[in-house]
């Protein structure tokens, strides 16, 4: 997909996605976002599910003026790569240190041993092996961005924000650090 500016109103972005996009995943998508937001987690507002009569559908959501990313950020001010990781080790801080309404969101382990259980590129050894391994990881109940990267990770002005929240869940920050390192 791609996320596009309103024409008229500088306060709208648009998320849209590509035309072979199941409505499920969307909608999926828009549910978890919402659900992001009432948790107080720092991430534009999300708003409804929008069609571009043309085949397309997405989400609006709270356009962030002046936004870039944590990416964007470092790559146009390299002298600043220290205070950009120290922010957004801030920020996974706090995220990491949220605690979760039980069965708000997904769990990470259930998650993660679901798409062990289908992916096709480990034998039955291997995945007994992971699967043991994402077992053994103690429990927890505080939020997991699911795709936590530099580039999730928006800055305007002093407020930071987190975007791209398709795979939130709730469980241990190992898994996100785990996509980090």
């Amino acid at each position: 997909g791609e996320s596009l500016n309103h024409r008229s109103d500088p306060n709208i972005m648009i998320k849209l996605y590509n035309a072979s996009a199941p409505y499920e995943i969307i909608e999926s998508e828009l549910i978890q976002a919402q659900k992001v937001y009432n948790a107080g987690i720092p991430t534009p507002k999300p708003g409804e599910f929008i069609t571009d009569g043309n085949g397309r559908d997405g989400i609006r959501f709270q356009r962030i003026p002046g936004k870039k990313s944590f990416s964007r950020a470092t790559s146009d001010n390299p002298e600043k790569v220290e205070e950009y990781a120290r922010d957004f080790a801030s920020m996974c801080l706090k995220l990491h240190s949220t605690h979760l309404e039980k069965g708000l969101f997904p769990d990470i382990k259930e998650v993660d041993l679901g798409m062990l259980a289908a992916n096709p590129f480990f034998d039955a050894g291997q995945k007994k092996i992971l699967e043991r391994f994402i077992l053994s990881v103690p429990d927890a109940d505080t939020a997991i961005h699911g795709d936590l990267q530099y580039s999730n990770a928006i800055m305007a002005g002093d407020k930071r924000y987190f975007i791209d929240l398709g795979d939130f869940a709730c469980g241990n920050p190992l898994f996100d650090l785990g996509q980090v390192l």
